[in-house]
């Protein structure tokens, strides 16, 4: 009878582990999330617009400002006070709606150099965007971040005109 409970407990173990690392323990979400930040202020433009679109919610925001960062440099300049009314609007957003994922899409560009720890500047200015959010209490678990290569033309005077681009999905993909 204890043979019978040891292999049990063994198939168990191993039937534990496969299903942890198929369907929980490795499954980080999408890479990408698709749609809202290409509508206007894409990546292939240079319109520093910034667009808050959700569409499972009636969330629809425009923003004439976007983070803005100097050349090679991860920190974002000062944003103004219209600027940081509108975020204040995506905290709350994002703390009424806890199954809604925002993705912090950082741009940099290929002739910058890239002095920190991540693998593209990119990746640095949208976690820096994420610290931000983090700072006012938005939940981690919302906020994703990736690094993508930029328009060249978007550097104005040493300043990367549009640092980032926010996309809203479902928190549970």
């Amino acid at each position: 009878m204890r043979t019978l409970y040891l292999i049990l407990l063994f198939l168990w173990l191993f039937i534990g582990y496969f299903i942890c690392n198929k369907y929980i323990c490795n499954n980080s979400g999408p890479a990408e999330i698709a749609g809202v930040a290409g509508v206007a202020g894409g990546d292939g433009d240079c319109n520093s617009t910034l667009i808050f679109r959700d569409a499972s919610t009636s969330l629809d925001l425009v923003s004439d400002e976007n983070f803005r960062f100097e050349d090679s440099a991860d920190s974002f300049l000062a944003v103004g006070d219209e600027f940081n009314v509108t975020l204040g609007t995506i905290v709350s957003h994002l703390g009424e709606n806890p199954n809604i994922l925002m993705q912090i899409k950082g741009y940099h560009l290929p002739n910058e150099t890239n002095g920190t720890s991540y693998e593209n500047l990119g990746l640095a200015r949208a976690n820096m965007v994420k610290a931000y959010f983090l700072e006012q209490g938005v939940n981690s678990d919302q906020l994703r971040t990736i690094g993508k290569e930029g328009n060249s033309n978007c550097m104005i005077e040493g300043v990367l005109e549009k640092g980032v681009a926010i996309a809203f999905g479902p928190a549970n993909k």
